[in-house]
């Protein structure tokens, strides 16, 4: 939607949420008898240019409001509002002892009136779409809107403020690499017939699992929402508040909410019961992601391996982040492909972080890569920097011979599990000198 259509509808919208309160309004003054008589509401300003998706029909098409049920929505709208509906609001409540709307006042003046309305599981007070004050009884109790359905209902919607510093809005990146769009494509096409399900997750680069879970939720027209596993809420009351508030967003906007956990070594037992009980609870649209597949619980799992990015995708990863620069290196971003098995996020740091240019900008990425790949000690250890060279080692010939062949497989494993497969050689993997000999006496595919 351009900005032009999207403010064209914002300025509709609250003309028709403007419209419905006063032709409610209309309906106060008729009602109360003393109300003052210079209190006039002004219905049917739009005419016929109402629009038909408006915000309160949303609203009330999600949630499966009655038509009395939409009017007390209205009612608490325009007490916060309109100061001349307030106004009324507060003389036509003063009977019932509190200047807001309540219960009973919406009993009295609306038409289609049904008790239900007041039940805690119908859904004014399920999703908390108004607040029930203190009060002598549940009927004379004040009424308020929510601040967060306030906000929706005049088309300036922002993430409610109790999810704030726990979930957090996850944009779509740039292009995937071909193996993990594969994944990402896999999602979405099994989504609709997994209904209820969750989805899961696995592999070792968390940043790829991410833009993986964006590019399945933006193909399939939702939006993704993250919050990290060692966030949840702990005691049941935050976390059934959580799951309430949570599920409420993902009715209104369409969300899909992913849940991070990348350490689960992190998590205290009260953690671990929290999110296991978000994970089986919730029921909007969930995802999980961590490095490992999860112990098996009661809810349906689908399982999706997302890949490091091959040689290949991270070679061309590589020249789109060095750009032009990527010419003068002389093949050596093959060298850093063979050597560092880098994320797409850790290849634009590296490439980010590295200066000069030439034979300066190969050093300076090699650098940046091995700060990249080293894994985090998380202060369980103490990195000791090499300063010993080969010449440096005391070691009878043989040994040293073998620790050579170990560095020249290592720096060439590249093209023994990438680059031989597909020129249709069968390298051996065998450990010892005389598993290979035996190999070599077998004929192929023995």
């Amino acid at each position: 939607m351009s900005n032009v259509a999207i403010a064209d509808w914002e300025e509709s919208n609250q003309r028709s949420l403007m419209n419905a309160i006063e032709e409610l309004g209309a309906r106060l003054v008729t009602h109360h008898p003393a109300l003052e008589s210079d209190i006039a509401f002004e219905p049917n300003l739009l005419g016929q240019g109402e629009p038909s998706d408006t915000a309160l029909d949303s609203i009330c098409a999600r949630f499966g409001l009655t038509a009395f049920e939409r009017n007390i929505l209205v009612l608490c709208a325009g007490a916060e509002l309109s100061a001349k509906f307030a106004s009324v609001c507060r003389i036509a409540s003063r009977e019932y002892h509190h200047p807001m709307p309540t219960f009973s006042l919406a009993l009295a003046v609306l038409d289609e009136a049904h008790w239900s309305a007041l039940l805690p599981s119908r859904p004014l007070r399920r999703w908390r779409l108004i607040e029930v004050g203190s009060g002598d009884s549940l009927t004379t109790s004040p009424l308020r809107i929510d601040e967060r359905i306030l906000h929706y209902l005049t088309g300036a919607s922002c993430l409610d403020e109790r999810l704030r510093g726990l979930v957090e809005n996850v944009p779509v990146g740039g292009d995937l690499p071909p193996s993990q769009r594969a994944v990402a494509n896999l999602i979405a096409n099994k989504w609709p017939l997994a209904e209820g399900a969750l989805t899961q997750l696995c592999g070792p680069d968390p940043a790829a699992k991410r833009s993986v879970a964006a590019t399945a939720c933006d193909l399939l027209g939702m939006n993704l929402s993250s919050i990290p596993a060692t966030l949840t809420p702990r005691t049941t009351s935050e976390l059934d508040l959580f799951i309430q508030l949570w599920e409420r967003e993902a009715a209104l906007h369409g969300c899909v909410l992913l849940v991070e956990n990348e350490q689960p070594e992190q998590l205290d037992p009260l953690a671990e019961a929290a999110l296991e009980r978000l994970l089986e609870t919730l029921r909007s649209p969930l995802m999980v992601s961590s490095r490992e597949h999860g112990k098996p619980g009661r809810r349906l799992v689908l399982r999706y391996e997302v890949p490091l990015a091959t040689s290949d995708e991270q070679a061309a990863l590589w020249r789109d982040a060095l750009g032009g620069e990527s010419t003068f290196l002389n093949g050596k971003v093959q060298g850093l492909v063979s050597q560092f098995n880098l994320s797409s996020k850790n290849i634009v740091v590296a490439a980010l972080g590295a200066e000069g240019t030439g034979d300066t900008l190969a050093a300076s990425l090699w650098d940046a890569c091995r700060v990249q790949s080293r894994p985090r000690m998380d202060g369980l250890a103490e990195r000791i920097e090499p300063v010993a060279t080969w010449d440096d080692l005391v070691l009878p010939e043989k040994q040293r011979q073998v620790l050579r062949q170990i560095a020249i497989h290592v720096r060439h494993r590249v093209k023994v599990f990438d680059e031989l497969p597909r020129e249709g050689a069968k390298p051996c993997f065998c450990r010892t000198q005389r598993h290979r000999q035996d190999h070599g006496k077998r004929g192929p595919g023995q």
